[in-house]
C-alpha cells in the first residue's frame, strides 16, 4: 500500500461528545454551507462557526461534555514539541524539515510500543505537495530506518493515509473523528511545551501520555532543549 500514492482512509462514524445533543443532526452552518460539525481546537477556543454558542450555559455544557469524553477515551498519547525558532538558530534553514523530524520522533517511539502488532498511520492532509513529501519520508524510514532506530522496527506500518477534516464524497456531511481527537489533544500539549504550565485540559488527559508519570522523552518529546 506504500507505493507513493496518496490514499484516503474512511473511518467509521463515531459521535463522541454526542454532537447531536448540541447540533441538529450533528450538523451546522459553515459560511452558509451545511457541514458535519468538526471538533477543531482553534474554533472551539475562539468560539467560531459551529461553536459560537449564544447561551453561556450551552457553551459550558458542551465544554464539560467534551472534557469528560477526552478524559475517558482509551488512548495512549505520543507527542513531539519542536521549538522552530530555537531549531533554526541551532541548525539553520537548510537542515532537517521540522515536520519530518517531528514525525520521526513519533514513529520511533511508537515503534517500541507496538511490538509485533500492525498499525496504519492517519495524518491530516496539508496539501498534495506536503503530503507527498511526508509520505516519501515515511517510506524512507521503512526502507532504511532512522538515525537511531533500525528499519525492522518500522515494519509495523501497514498503510499511510492522508485525510482532510471532512469527507468530500459525503458533501462534507461526515468528518474524520480520528483527526478530530488528535487535534483536541494537540493544543494543550503544545501549550504545555511552550509554557511548561499544565492547564485543566492537559491535566484531564496527562495520564494518557506514554510512560506516565515519567513521560518526558517518551510520551512527550521536546526538541531542541
Amino acid at each position: 500500500m506504500l507505493n507513493g500514492d496518496i490514499s484516503f482512509y474512511r473511518v467509521s462514524r463515531y459521535d463522541y461528545g454526542n454532537k447531536k445533543k448540541f447540533w441538529s443532526g450533528g450538523c451546522a452552518e459553515y459560511h452558509g454551507e451545511k457541514r458535519r460539525v468538526c471538533f477543531h481546537s482553534t474554533e472551539i477556543r475562539r468560539r467560531k462557526n459551529a461553536f459560537d454558542f449564544k447561551a453561556r450555559d450551552m457553551h459550558r455544557s458542551f465544554i464539560a461534555d467534551l472534557s469528560e469524553v477526552m478524559a475517558n477515551i482509551n488512548v495512549k498519547l505520543f507527542s513531539s514539541h519542536i521549538n522552530k525558532l530555537l531549531f533554526l538558530k541551532q541548525y539553520g534553514k537548510k537542515t532537517y524539515n521540522p515536520y519530518n523530524l517531528s514525525l520521526t520522533f513519533l514513529l520511533e517511539r511508537i515503534s517500541f510500543e507496538v511490538g509485533n502488532k500492525k498499525a496504519i498511520i492517519v495524518l491530516e492532509s496539508r496539501g498534495k505537495k506536503e503530503d507527498k513529501e511526508l509520505l516519501k519520508h515515511i517510506i524512507s524510514m521503512i526502507d532504511n530506518g532512522s538515525g537511531y532506530v533500525h528499519k525492522s522496527k518500522f515494519s509495523f506500518i501497514q498503510g499511510v493515509y492522508f485525510n482532510g477534516k471532512w469527507e468530500s464524497e459525503s458533501n462534507n456531511l461526515k468528518s474524520y473523528w480520528i483527526l478530530e481527537i488528535a487535534d483536541l489533544y494537540c493544543y494543550p500539549i503544545f501549550k504545555y511545551g511552550k509554557t511548561k504550565e499544565k492547564d485543566l485540559a492537559f491535566e484531564c488527559f496527562e495520564s494518557k501520555l506514554a510512560g506516565y508519570p515519567l513521560y518526558e522523552g517518551r510520551g512527550f518529546k521536546e526538541f531542541p532543549k
